[in-house]
């Protein structure tokens, strides 16, 4: 009968390793080699790659978040769920530039805009400047916002009341520069 040799196969991993060391296959042993077969060093591994990789998302998800925190500006007044005066005309056209109106004449007001529900534009600043009212509007929300369009109203009350027949010019100031003057009646 011939000597047949069977190549034994290791138990364990340390028994890789030493079989490996023993060979010289510096590979088991977690070495890489240069083209000329000579140990250069440890390999590297793949945990370096996920550890980076998650460290590149975790970095991503703390600058979002600040990103977020840092563009919010905090709202002033109650949203306000009272009708404006009649912005859908009998034809069915829509007007949907802000509008003002009363809720205690002479003391609180709304101010009602129109656009995305998840990124209403709110006011975020109201000052008096003689007889006229400024109100800073601004877009609130994330990154994303749904591609519906509707109103958004805010009860806001006057800096300096006034007597109920008197008029009173409100300055909406947005935050791409535009501004919208309106009157609320007496």
């Amino acid at each position: 009968m011939p000597d047949v040799h069977r190549a034994s196969r290791p138990s364990s991993v340390s028994d890789a390793l030493v079989t490996g060391a023993a060979r010289g296959d510096t590979r088991a042993m977690g070495w890489s080699t240069d083209d000329g077969g000579t140990a250069t060093g440890p390999a590297r591994r793949p945990r370096f790659r996920r550890r980076a990789f998650v460290a590149v998302l975790v970095l991503l998800a703390v600058v979002a978040v600040v990103s977020l925190l840092l563009g919010r500006h905090r709202v002033i007044g109650d949203e306000y769920h009272g009708g404006g005066p009649g912005t859908v005309s009998l034809d069915g056209t829509i007007d949907s530039s802000p509008t003002v109106g009363w809720v205690h004449r002479g003391s609180r007001f709304f101010v009602m805009t129109y656009g995305s529900s998840s990124c209403p534009t709110a006011p975020t600043g109201i000052e008096q400047h003689g007889g006229a009212v400024e109100v800073e509007m601004r877009r609130q929300g994330g990154l994303t916002c749904t591609a519906d369009f509707g109103p958004t109203a805010y009860a806001l009350d006057l800096p300096v009341p006034r007597r109920a027949t008197e008029r009173v010019a409100v300055l909406l100031r947005f935050e791409d520069g535009t501004t919208t003057r309106l009157r609320l009646g007496g």
